[in-house]
């Protein structure tokens, strides 16, 4: 049973898109020919640079094969980003909206 009066605090996460920023950076290369490498628009990657967008397993492996950046690796920054920074939008739900149960502490 969790103990309720410690709470566990995230660290600070990063996204995908700052790995992938620093490496582009890093190795003088334009957003135009990465996303000709991996196969989508240069809008597509400047999305994904600014978190206006995330990374499917599909493109994850594509950015791995031509970067070296293990695909879960990536998945699992973009996952652990959301995560820390998700927003929940409870109105128009039953006040039992997200009501824990009385066993759970």
């Amino acid at each position: 049973m969790l103990n309720r009066k410690h709470k566990m605090t995230a660290p600070a996460v990063t996204s995908a898109a700052d790995t992938l920023s620093e490496l582009l950076a890093y190795h003088h290369i334009k957003q135009s020919d990465f996303a000709e490498r991996i196969g989508v628009s240069q809008k597509h990657v400047s999305d994904l640079l600014n978190r206006k967008k995330f990374l499917n397993a599909d493109l994850a492996v594509r950015v791995e094969q031509v970067t070296g950046l293990p695909a879960e690796f990536l998945l699992r920054l973009d996952i652990n980003y959301k995560l820390a920074h998700h927003k929940e939008d409870n109105s128009g739900h039953s006040t039992k909206f997200l009501q824990a149960y009385d066993w759970v502490v």
